[in-house]
């Protein structure tokens, strides 16, 4: 598969052509090293995260109609140590990478965008 994730840039630059395209994207994430860290981690910290980035983002995240889960609005996780969130504006996604790094260092995340919920390569970009 070669190297997880991808960088800051390549992020901002698909999403911005997806939602050129077709007006939004999916951001995802997956914690880097999940099934390493303690319980307390993975579940308490990981889930508050999650809340806390649905509530201080809420207004830069659109209903999101683009993934294969039910049209919710908000980051929902999958798998455990991974999430995903439409995205309608390229320029929020550095703001909730530098709010997620500050606010949550001790959960190092890998990024990628995917087109929508069916987007195979962008998923495979942080193994899901």
């Amino acid at each position: 598969m070669g190297e997880k994730g991808l960088s800051i840039e390549e992020c901002v630059r698909r999403a911005q052509k997806y939602i050129t395209k077709q007006g939004a994207c999916l951001l995802l994430f997956d914690v880097k090293g999940f099934s390493d860290m303690s319980i307390y981690l993975r579940t308490k910290r990981f889930n508050k995260m999650v809340r806390d980035l649905n509530k201080t983002f809420s207004d830069y995240l659109p209903i999101n109609s683009l993934a294969i889960l039910t049209p919710e609005k908000g980051f929902r996780v999958g798998r455990g140590d991974s999430g995903l969130e439409g995205i309608c504006s390229a320029e929020i996604f550095p703001k909730i990478v530098e709010y997620q790094k500050a606010k949550y260092p001790e959960l190092p995340l890998y990024w990628s965008v995917a087109k929508d919920g069916w987007d195979d390569e962008g998923f495979k970009k942080i193994g899901i």
